[in-house]
């Protein structure tokens, strides 16, 4: 199945400019067709996306926080037992 989309180009503003002669521009011997290019352009900006989304989520900590909560409970559980044992020695 094959689908069609527009896109427009507003030549006044410079990164649509740049965009459009790229378009216009490319060389044939490197690249097959327009679409090839706007296709892989637009996988590896939406794969970047996700990427830094995950890098951000990591950056702030909340899956180490939840990480660290989580082992924290585990370590409090196994060392309660011990605990226990100790006072009673």
């Amino acid at each position: 199945m094959v689908k069609m989309t527009c896109f427009r180009f507003n030549l006044d503003n410079p990164e649509h400019a740049k965009a459009w002669n790229y378009l216009h521009d490319f060389d044939k011997d490197k690249v097959k067709s327009g679409n090839t290019a706007v296709i892989k352009a637009v996988n590896e900006y939406f794969d970047r996306m996700k990427s830094w989304r995950t890098i951000r989520i990591l950056r702030t900590g909340s899956v180490r926080n939840a990480l660290s909560t989580r082992s924290y409970q585990r370590s409090a559980k196994c060392s309660q037992p011990r605990c226990r044992s100790s006072l009673q020695a």
